[in-house]
Protein backbone atom coordinates (compact mmCIF):
# COMPACT_ATOMS: atom_id res chain seq x y z
CA UNK A 1 0.00 0.00 0.00
CA UNK A 2 1.38 3.38 -1.15
CA UNK A 3 1.62 6.58 1.63
CA UNK A 4 -1.47 7.98 -0.36
CA UNK A 5 -3.27 5.20 0.39
CA UNK A 6 -3.00 4.97 3.78
CA UNK A 7 -2.92 8.53 4.35
CA UNK A 8 -6.28 8.45 2.37
CA UNK A 9 -7.58 5.64 4.35
CA UNK A 10 -6.58 7.05 7.88
CA UNK A 11 -8.08 10.48 7.31
CA UNK A 12 -11.04 8.36 6.06
CA UNK A 13 -11.41 6.57 9.56
CA UNK A 14 -10.94 9.91 11.21
CA UNK A 15 -13.78 11.17 9.38
CA UNK A 16 -16.31 8.05 10.35
CA UNK A 17 -15.13 8.42 14.11
CA UNK A 18 -15.64 11.71 13.92
CA UNK A 19 -19.06 11.70 12.45
CA UNK A 20 -20.47 9.60 15.35
CA UNK A 21 -18.74 10.80 18.22
CA UNK A 22 -21.19 12.09 20.86
CA UNK A 23 -21.12 13.57 24.39
CA UNK A 24 -21.57 11.26 27.86
CA UNK A 25 -22.85 12.22 31.02
CA UNK A 26 -23.57 9.88 34.07
CA UNK A 27 -25.53 11.18 37.48
CA UNK A 28 -28.28 10.71 40.11
CA UNK A 29 -29.77 14.13 38.91
CA UNK A 30 -29.33 15.73 35.25
CA UNK A 31 -29.94 19.01 34.38
CA UNK A 32 -31.42 20.36 30.79
CA UNK A 33 -31.48 23.93 30.36
CA UNK A 34 -33.91 24.34 27.21
CA UNK A 35 -34.33 28.08 28.05
CA UNK A 36 -30.92 28.67 27.02
CA UNK A 37 -31.31 26.90 23.45
CA UNK A 38 -32.00 28.90 20.20
CA UNK A 39 -32.40 26.12 18.05
CA UNK A 40 -32.31 22.22 18.03
CA UNK A 41 -32.14 20.59 14.73
CA UNK A 42 -33.58 17.69 12.80
CA UNK A 43 -30.35 14.68 13.55
CA UNK A 44 -30.01 16.07 17.00
CA UNK A 45 -30.07 12.94 19.28
CA UNK A 46 -30.21 12.37 22.74
CA UNK A 47 -29.84 8.59 24.63
CA UNK A 48 -31.55 7.95 27.92
CA UNK A 49 -30.43 4.82 29.64
CA UNK A 50 -30.13 3.02 26.35
CA UNK A 51 -33.65 4.67 24.50
CA UNK A 52 -32.55 7.14 21.54
CA UNK A 53 -35.06 10.08 21.13
CA UNK A 54 -34.07 12.05 17.42
CA UNK A 55 -35.47 15.21 17.15
CA UNK A 56 -37.40 15.40 13.92
CA UNK A 57 -38.50 18.21 11.38
CA UNK A 58 -41.61 16.22 10.44
CA UNK A 59 -44.24 13.91 11.61
CA UNK A 60 -43.29 11.73 8.83
CA UNK A 61 -39.84 11.81 9.74
CA UNK A 62 -40.70 10.40 13.36
CA UNK A 63 -43.18 7.37 12.04
CA UNK A 64 -40.06 5.23 11.68
CA UNK A 65 -38.58 6.35 14.75
CA UNK A 66 -39.22 4.18 18.68
CA UNK A 67 -38.91 8.01 20.24
CA UNK A 68 -38.88 11.21 18.27
CA UNK A 69 -39.04 14.75 19.81
CA UNK A 70 -39.57 17.81 17.69
CA UNK A 71 -36.56 20.22 16.36
CA UNK A 72 -37.29 23.98 16.46
CA UNK A 73 -38.60 24.49 13.50
CA UNK A 74 -41.78 21.52 12.49
CA UNK A 75 -42.70 21.55 8.77
CA UNK A 76 -46.29 21.15 8.68
CA UNK A 77 -46.84 20.92 5.08
CA UNK A 78 -44.81 21.29 1.58
CA UNK A 79 -45.45 21.45 -2.01
CA UNK A 80 -42.58 21.21 -4.94
CA UNK A 81 -42.58 24.92 -4.61
CA UNK A 82 -42.43 25.94 -1.33
CA UNK A 83 -42.40 24.48 2.71
CA UNK A 84 -44.47 25.55 5.18
CA UNK A 85 -43.74 25.34 8.97
CA UNK A 86 -43.86 26.67 12.38
CA UNK A 87 -41.10 27.38 15.14
CA UNK A 88 -41.72 25.88 18.06
CA UNK A 89 -40.11 26.78 21.37
CA UNK A 90 -37.51 24.86 22.63
CA UNK A 91 -39.09 24.48 25.85
CA UNK A 92 -41.96 22.81 24.52
CA UNK A 93 -39.12 19.80 23.97
CA UNK A 94 -38.67 19.34 27.30
CA UNK A 95 -42.61 18.94 27.75
CA UNK A 96 -42.33 16.48 24.82
CA UNK A 97 -39.66 14.50 26.39
CA UNK A 98 -41.12 14.67 29.87
CA UNK A 99 -44.35 12.86 28.02
CA UNK A 100 -42.74 9.94 26.55
CA UNK A 101 -40.57 9.44 29.97
CA UNK A 102 -44.33 9.35 31.59
CA UNK A 103 -44.97 6.72 29.27
CA UNK A 104 -42.41 4.75 29.61
CA UNK A 105 -42.39 4.86 33.72
CA UNK A 106 -46.05 3.22 32.64
CA UNK A 107 -45.77 0.89 29.96
CA UNK A 108 -41.70 -0.19 29.84
CA UNK A 109 -40.54 -0.36 32.93
CA UNK A 110 -41.07 -2.78 35.90
CA UNK A 111 -42.19 -2.53 39.79
CA UNK A 112 -38.67 -3.15 40.56
CA UNK A 113 -36.80 -0.71 38.06
CA UNK A 114 -36.36 2.95 39.09
CA UNK A 115 -38.79 4.83 37.08
CA UNK A 116 -37.99 8.32 35.84
CA UNK A 117 -39.15 11.41 38.12
CA UNK A 118 -38.86 14.74 36.83
CA UNK A 119 -40.24 17.53 39.39
CA UNK A 120 -42.93 20.18 38.67
CA UNK A 121 -43.71 20.39 34.95
CA UNK A 122 -45.05 23.66 35.20
CA UNK A 123 -41.69 25.03 36.33
CA UNK A 124 -40.26 23.49 33.18
CA UNK A 125 -42.71 25.15 30.68
CA UNK A 126 -41.81 28.74 32.67
CA UNK A 127 -38.04 28.29 33.57
CA UNK A 128 -37.30 26.24 30.51
CA UNK A 129 -35.30 23.68 32.60
CA UNK A 130 -35.88 19.97 33.33
CA UNK A 131 -34.77 18.11 36.34
CA UNK A 132 -34.45 13.96 35.32
CA UNK A 133 -33.65 11.67 38.42
CA UNK A 134 -35.00 7.89 39.21
CA UNK A 135 -37.12 6.83 41.76
CA UNK A 136 -34.72 4.69 43.31
CA UNK A 137 -31.74 6.75 43.00
CA UNK A 138 -30.17 4.84 40.63
CA UNK A 139 -27.21 6.96 38.01
CA UNK A 140 -29.15 7.89 34.58
CA UNK A 141 -26.62 7.22 31.48
CA UNK A 142 -26.54 10.10 29.08
CA UNK A 143 -25.38 10.04 25.51
CA UNK A 144 -25.85 13.18 22.90
CA UNK A 145 -24.81 14.03 19.57
CA UNK A 146 -21.53 16.20 19.97
CA UNK A 147 -23.17 19.08 18.83
CA UNK A 148 -26.51 18.67 20.96
CA UNK A 149 -27.57 22.46 21.65
CA UNK A 150 -29.37 21.80 25.18
CA UNK A 151 -26.99 22.68 28.09
CA UNK A 152 -26.79 19.39 30.29
CA UNK A 153 -25.44 19.36 33.61
CA UNK A 154 -24.86 16.35 36.03
CA UNK A 155 -26.11 18.06 39.75
CA UNK A 156 -25.08 14.84 41.50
Amino acid sequence: MSNKSISALLLLLIFIVGCNSSKTYEGHSIEFDYAKVEEVNAGNWIKIDGRKFTHVRTMKEGDSLQYSLPSTYIVVDSTSERTYGTPLSPRNIGIYLVRYLQFINREELSQDEGKYRFGNQGVLSVTGKLVLQKTDSSLIRLETTEDYPVPIKVLN
